[in-house]
């Protein structure tokens, strides 16, 4: 099952053993060692106090409306995202790539995930409009719009993962790209 990654920030993240709120989703943490890098964990903020670290191996499912993490996971002094992580919305969204296939500097606005039993994978960034209508709440209107007065619908634009290098992080062999 594929999910974007606008989706997932639009969830609560909730404890399973009472149900309780414990934030939303501000950022997923990938393992950019991999092709298709799987995501290791995700950070959680409430409100205006600290974002803090939840490893992906906590998360026990996804729901429609919520991330639901094992009990416990909301230790703002728990484990860091480890050195080197590749941090999805500070590296890779809003960031300019080129597409070499249509030869022009595009820029990301969604992050296309695969969800695979309780894992979830980097599979393509979404590069078109319907990707920034879906960042701000407005693709079902505009498609409608567009279907309605055109009968057109807005495609999605993806750039397969394996074909993207975010600049600025830090780079398989460990040394830091600028």
């Amino acid at each position: 099952m594929f999910v974007y990654l606008t989706e997932l920030f639009a969830m609560r993240v909730r404890d399973a053993g009472d149900g309780r709120p414990l934030g939303r989703p501000v950022d997923l943490i990938a393992n950019a060692e991999e092709q298709y890098p799987p995501v290791i964990g995700l950070v959680v903020r409430r409100g205006r106090a600290p974002a803090f670290h939840v490893p992906w191996a906590r998360v026990v499912a996804l729901e429609k409306d919520a991330i639901v993490v094992a009990p416990g996971a909301d230790a703002p002094g728990g484990p860091a995202a480890p050195e080197g992580a590749l941090h999805v919305r500070r590296h890779v969204l809003d960031r300019q790539i080129i597409d070499t296939d249509g030869a022009r500097v595009v820029r990301v606005n969604d992050v296309h995930l695969l969800r695979v039993d309780r894992e979830l994978r980097l599979i393509h960034v979404d590069v078109g409009a319907s990707g920034l209508f879906r960042r701000l709440g407005w693709l079902p209107v505009v498609n409608a719009l567009a279907r309605g007065l055109f009968d057109y619908r807005l495609r999605e634009h993806l750039i397969a993962w394996k074909f993207v290098q975010p600049l600025g992080h830090v780079q398989r062999d460990g040394a830091r790209q600028v």
